[in-house]
């Protein structure tokens, strides 16, 4: 299982996250990223990946309130985005609509 440990300090590094949790010293199994966002403000997250599932799932909950240079981490399941790299569920395109179509609403009449 695949996790997300969200709200890095800036100068977090894959050792910090590796003696925080106890993981062995193995960089495939522990990465650091930084993401600038649109409002021009610079993430910092790590993902980790934990064999197995059930000791991935006590590292969450022992780590959910734990702190790193001052900083309260948000430690959770990883969840990749969907296909098309959208967040909405897979039938949003066949869902009914209950409003009113915006093109057959909002459109101009013809002169």
């Amino acid at each position: 299982m695949e996790i997300h440990i969200g709200n890095l300090p800036p100068e977090a590094t894959v050792s910090d996250l590796n003696n925080l949790f106890g993981l062995p010293a193995n960089p495939s199994q522990c990465r650091v990223f930084k993401k600038q966002g649109r409002d021009g403000h610079t993430y910092h997250y790590g993902l980790a990946i934990i064999r197995p599932d059930t000791a991935a799932q006590r590292l969450i909950e022992r780590y959910r309130n734990a702190s790193l240079s001052g900083k309260r981490l948000e430690v959770r399941e990883f969840q990749p985005r969907r296909i098309g790299n959208e967040r909405r569920a897979l039938n949003w395109r066949i869902k009914h609509w209950n409003g009113s179509e915006r093109r057959n609403v909002e459109r101009r009449a013809a002169l």
